[in-house]
């Protein structure tokens, strides 16, 4: 596979296994464990999440000014493949064909499960705490946000291809090699054909848009620049209150949001020239086109948005913090094509011959062939705004202790399905090991995860790292997986 393809593959998974910001801490490798970041979550780790805690201290030891490098998470959930599947399709090894009866049983589960992907990586942070002249924070953030719910009849047509039970006959080659036009019913004999493609009366109601009917897709690709500022509003020995504003500016660099429902299909897709789409002569009537020398990384969109948070503390013991986040929108002004409804009358795709989603899925695309385009100039998009809320207990800055919630303010497909509540802890051991775990509900998952991680503090406490997980029962089990990983090993304090 060429480069190109491997980029094509990104948003790809958004038909399969795609989520929206299911994640309540981000690359955050030292608060996924637990995953409490509204209240525990500091100095520029919180922009995005709470911008009033850069100017908390938890105890008289934290550092004033934190810088860190390469903060990476991801996380890969599917309620239809296993464990073994999905990291078949991370290592890109192992697969084997599937059978005509496991094409149907994947074209089945696929329109029934809400699947998840989501990577986060933190390339810069930094923050100072001046006291109570206030907090300042910056970091570079790339995100990529993916959910799928796929409709019954494009889940055939993806899986089974030519095959599908939507085409009413079939063209397949005899054994002297002409072609004949063939009944489709379910006595067919298909392994003993040569099926060339599969076609519909064009008088029978074929269009996209009942195809798509039921299909709720998002995905994108969005490189965040976060600033906050935070100071004491009140701080005295006993209690204190912290508030702050966040500012993001943000650059699009890949978009793809179907959503068809009641009859209706609103379907737009923009993607800068690293991806490498070719869009043949659609590109000379799109008013959005870019030249055919742009950078590879030229946005496609671009937007603002704004968070807001207090925090509320008590001895250095009880926490307590609230936060709206990603207020917003943006718009997608560049290589924008919006959907354009037609007939679905010939199909010559042969459908997916495993579950090698790398492979296969580099057939739906802008130039591939179930999804007509047209282009566009812009299309605007509200971002993902959350309802934040956490309390907890930190003891002697040695244990913490509390519960997260988010809930999502708006049905935008980016967004939360259901509100997201995580129960959970930190311990710190002799020579600064910290352990952590969490119970988490909710969000675009199915399952109920427990995560775990765990971190090392230098005993200057000028250096820290760590890895965590979001799921261990993925480890034991195999069915409904998460397979991620959070990471980070180069976060220094002064």
């Amino acid at each position: 596979m060429n480069r190109s393809h491997l980029y094509i593959v990104l948003l790809c998974f958004c038909t399969t296994y795609s989520q929206s910001r299911a994640q309540g801490e981000f690359s955050n490798f030292n608060i996924t464990g637990h995953g409490l970041a509204t209240n525990f979550a500091t100095d520029y780790q919180c922009l995005g999440i709470n911008p009033a805690n850069t100017a908390v201290r938890y105890s008289e030891e934290d550092k004033r000014f934190v810088f860190g490098l390469g903060e990476m998470a991801f996380s890969l959930h599917s309620g239809v493949l296993t464990k073994r599947e999905l990291i078949q399709n991370v290592a890109q090894s192992g697969f084997q064909t599937i059978t005509r009866d496991q094409q149907l049983m994947y074209a089945e589960q696929f329109s029934r499960q809400v699947n998840a992907f989501d990577f986060d990586a933190t390339t810069i942070g930094l923050s100072l705490n001046v006291g109570k002249i206030g907090s300042f924070a910056f970091s570079s953030r790339e995100r990529v946000d993916m959910y799928s719910k796929l409709g019954s009849q494009i889940s055939d047509l993806i899986w089974l291809g030519r095959t599908a039970s939507y085409f009413t006959d079939l063209i397949v080659e005899t054994a002297n090699g002409n072609y004949d036009t063939i009944v489709n019913s379910p006595n067919v004999n298909l392994d003993t054909l040569q099926v060339m493609a599969g076609i519909v009366d064009s008088t029978v109601n074929s269009s996209l848009n009942r195809i798509l009917s039921g299909t709720r897709i998002h995905a994108s690709w969005i490189r965040e620049f976060n600033f906050a500022y935070s100071r004491p509003v009140i701080e005295n020995d006993n209690w204190a209150l912290y508030a702050g504003v966040g500012a993001k500016y943000l650059i699009g660099q890949a978009l793809l949001d179907i959503y068809s429902a009641d009859g209706k299909t609103q379907a737009n897709a923009a993607f800068c020239p690293l991806f490498n789409f070719q869009y043949d002569s659609l590109a000379n009537v799109n008013p959005s086109a870019l030249s055919p020398d742009a950078r590879s990384f030229s946005p496609v969109g671009r937007g603002m948005a704004f968070d807001i948070g207090a925090t509320f503390q008590w001895r250095n013991v009880l926490f307590a913090s609230v936060s709206l986040t990603d207020i917003g929108s943006m718009n997608w002004n560049s290589n924008l094509y919006s959907f354009s409804n037609s007939n679905l009358t010939e199909l010559n795709y042969a459908g997916m011959e495993s579950v090698n989603l790398v492979d296969n899925l580099s057939n739906l695309t802008l130039d591939g062939d179930l999804i007509s385009w047209r282009g566009a100039s812009s299309y605007k998009t509200t971002l993902p705004a959350t309802f934040r809320f956490g309390a907890g207990l930190n003891v002697l800055n040695k244990a913490k202790f509390g519960v997260d919630c988010v809930a999502p303010m708006n049905d935008n497909l980016n967004n939360l399905q259901k509100g997201l509540i995580t129960i959970g802890g930190e311990i710190t051991l002799p020579t600064n090991i910290k352990i952590s775990a969490g119970v988490i509900k909710g969000g675009n998952y199915q399952t109920t995860r427990v995560s775990c991680g765990i971190s090392k503090t230098s005993l200057n406490g000028h250096h820290e790292m760590g890895i965590a997980s979001r799921d261990i029962i993925t480890y034991f089990t195999q069915n409904e997986p998460t397979v991620s990983l959070a990471m980070g090993f180069l976060r220094f304090k002064f």
